[in-house]
């Protein structure tokens, strides 16, 4: 007995001693100036690490520009609607497309924290910054992605008061882990998989005609926060295509399987447009994106769940180090997103970007391979609706 406690304590001391070198190296930031991520991203058959952080950047030239965003994109007049807006990528995002000069809904789940959030960019809009476009505006709505009742009721009630066409709809409200495994939604669906995308996708379903009178003029973008975790292959089967299935991707596969919906939604609503063969729909943009590893609010449920796991306080140490040096800023991280919501370009390279995937910064990659599998792109669609429509 006492030989295996004294092997379990070497082999502790031993992982710690790896710990703490490994930390110190990351932190000492001579694997980033020597480009060793940036050869790393490009080893994996995979596109999962392009882009991953700034240090997967390092010596990369820019894909997309805030320089470049004041200069082009003149969104005077334009509406849009910016999920989970009051914090990280969504305040950042619902911030620079008022300064370009659109006029911003701030969906969130939370009012007071909205409203201050709200606050915080209409005093920026107020100040004497000179800028090439006139100052849009920001209006904050109370909406809880998670609850299908939430998400009809805010339709209902900005349809009543704007009905005039959305020009941009990002679908950016998530959540990543969750304190109770077992945990459904109000509708009694598994609850990340219900925030990140039933919700998203019955959204998108109430406002599309207004999506579509953008078509008819000016055009419409609709963006989707994914993650690259849709890469990591949990469930097997990709998504769930019915409740029970949801809930057997278990915990490792919960946030990556509804990542993994939001990449085939893009995929999906883009190629329902096409078949439309119309105008209107053919001014519509529907794509997705990973902000890469981002210093959200999001963490801080993370590192709550590993409070009570083994090793946990080692794990919550490498994360906040990866918070101090190692992620991406929220208005970096948020980049991406506007660029598919705002960049002219969107609309006329190719003719036109649809149902693509982008990673940091706004720099197209190929997804995980499921999202070639048609017949799950279009069953999840289906399942989704049948979802919507029961609740």
């Amino acid at each position: 007995m006492a030989s295996w406690i004294s092997i379990f304590l070497r082999l502790s001391s031993l992982i710690t001693l790896f710990v703490a070198i490994s930390i110190g190296t990351i932190a000492s930031g001579i694997p980033r100036r020597l480009g060793f991520y940036r050869w790393l991203s490009f080893q994996l058959k995979e596109d999962a690490l392009k882009g991953l952080s700034p240090a997967f950047l390092e010596g990369v030239a820019d894909g997309y520009t805030y320089a470049r965003l004041s200069k082009e994109a003149n969104l005077t007049g334009q509406t849009a609607i910016v999920t989970g807006a009051n914090s990280g990528l969504g305040y950042w995002s619902s911030y620079h497309l008022s300064m370009q000069g659109a006029n911003v809904i701030m969906a969130c789940r939370n009012p007071t924290k909205c409203e201050a959030a709200r606050s915080k960019i209409a005093d920026a809009l107020a100040s004497n910054k000179p800028r090439l476009y006139s100052s849009g505006s920001v209006t904050p709505m109370v909406l809880d992605t998670s609850i299908l009742s939430s998400v009809r009721s805010f339709a209902d009630t900005y349809t009543n008061s704007h009905p005039g066409p959305i020009n941009m709809l990002l679908l950016n409200a998530g959540v990543g882990k969750k304190l109770d495994p077992t945990a459904l939604s109000p509708d009694g669906i598994e609850l990340i998989f219900a925030t990140n995308h039933v919700g998203h996708h019955l959204l998108y379903k109430l406002l599309f005609p207004q999506i579509l009178q953008a078509g008819e003029s000016s055009g419409a973008r609709v963006v989707l926060t994914s993650s690259s975790a849709h890469y990591s292959g949990k469930p097997k089967y990709g998504v769930g295509l019915t409740k029970d299935e949801i809930v057997e991707a278990g915990e490792d596969g919960f946030y990556a399987q509804s990542k993994l919906a939001q990449v085939l939604f893009a995929q999906e609503a883009a190629r329902r447009l096409d078949l439309m063969n119309t105008k209107a729909a053919s001014n519509v943009f529907v794509n997705s994106c990973h902000p890469g590893m981002v210093d959200t609010s999001i963490w801080i449920v993370v590192k709550q769940y590993f409070e009570s796991k083994l090793f946990g306080t080692i794990v919550i140490k490498m994360i906040e180090m990866l918070q101090n040096q190692f992620m991406f800023s929220p208005e970096e991280g948020a980049l991406t997103q506007i660029y598919l919501a705002a960049a002219p370009e969107v609309a006329t390279l190719g003719g036109g970007i649809r149902g693509r995937y982008f990673h940091p910064q706004a720099v197209e990659v190929q997804p995980h391979a499921h999202t070639k599998n048609m017949t799950l792109q279009t069953s999840l669609w289906d399942f989704t609706e049948s979802l919507v429509i029961q609740a």
